[in-house]
């Protein structure tokens, strides 16, 4: 089973068959997709595919936070 994005006429994004369902979702997760097949919180069913292009980057930045007050580097 090949897995297009919900969003294929635009992003072109598909992953090919793995040689099974399982693993071409489990593929396509680790490559960043997001998948959901179940129901909303209103009880709508949802099939949702999309690829990590469309889902955006959600990662978050790393906090580098800036010394504290009366904070001594260290030396070595």
């Amino acid at each position: 089973m090949n897995l297009y994005c919900d969003n294929y006429a635009t992003c072109k994004s598909l992953i090919l068959d793995q040689g099974g369902v399982a693993v071409t979702v489990d593929r396509a997760r680790a490559r960043g997709w997001h998948l959901y097949a179940g129901p909303s919180l209103t009880g709508k069913r949802l099939d949702v595919v999309l690829c990590d292009t469309c889902v955006g980057t959600t990662t978050r930045r790393a906090m580098t936070p800036g010394p504290l007050p009366g904070q001594m580097e260290l030396e070595f």
